[in-house]
């Protein structure tokens, strides 16, 4: 059954509510169960509803002045009524088969939130590989960098003279052209010597 309010649609079969706009509203549990219940009966007293909704529990005022107060915030108005002892739904209420033709755009936010969920995880993927991508990137460009050093300041220097200068000697910080090897093994297997001392 769907009931239709100034403030709000109640469609029972979906258990859905809706504003006077159309969008869809987040009413569940206790406080959905009384706003059904006042739709059908129109007005009910504490016990009338505390039997409908769980007949072996006892409720009170404060269990459906908290119930009252979810649907008054959820709906945005003031539509359920305490007055002596009695609740009753405010306004006029229609029963109708369907529900009033209102561009509905729960469906619209609905779809794309579907379509939202498939670009994060395209935009995901696509993150996981540039970011494997600058990885890859910063090792090969570390690698040029220790690589470039290393022939820029090498453990050994083969002067133009011939003679192999290690590092940390005098001679080989004035040695300005040279052949570098990574050994002093290497430098005199190339045909290098060592200094006179």
């Amino acid at each position: 059954m769907i009931y239709q309010h100034q403030y709000f649609q109640l469609d029972t079969e979906s258990r859905k509510v809706f504003d006077e706009n159309g969008k869809e509203l987040v009413l569940t549990g206790n406080a959905y169960r009384m706003l059904v219940f006042l739709c059908e009966k129109k007005h009910a007293t504490l016990t009338e509803i505390g039997d409908y909704l769980d007949h072996a529990k006892e409720y009170t005022e404060n269990h459906l002045r908290q119930y009252r107060y979810k649907v008054e915030t959820i709906v945005g108005r003031n539509v359920i009524e305490y007055k002596n002892g009695i609740y009753v739904i405010i306004g006029d209420l229609q029963e109708s088969p369907e529900l009033a033709k209102i561009d509905r755009n729960t469906d619209l936010l609905h779809h794309e939130s579907v379509e939202l969920k498939s670009d994060n995880l395209k935009s995901f993927k696509k993150m996981k590989f540039i970011r494997k991508t600058w990885i890859a990137v910063a090792v090969v460009l570390l690698i040029v960098v220790v690589v470039f050093w290393l022939f820029m300041n090498p453990p050994v220097k083969k002067s133009s003279t011939g003679i192999c200068h290690q590092k940390g000697t005098d001679y080989y910080e004035k040695t300005k052209t040279f052949t570098a090897y990574f050994s002093l093994n290497a430098c005199l297997q190339s045909g290098g010597r060592l200094p006179k001392k």
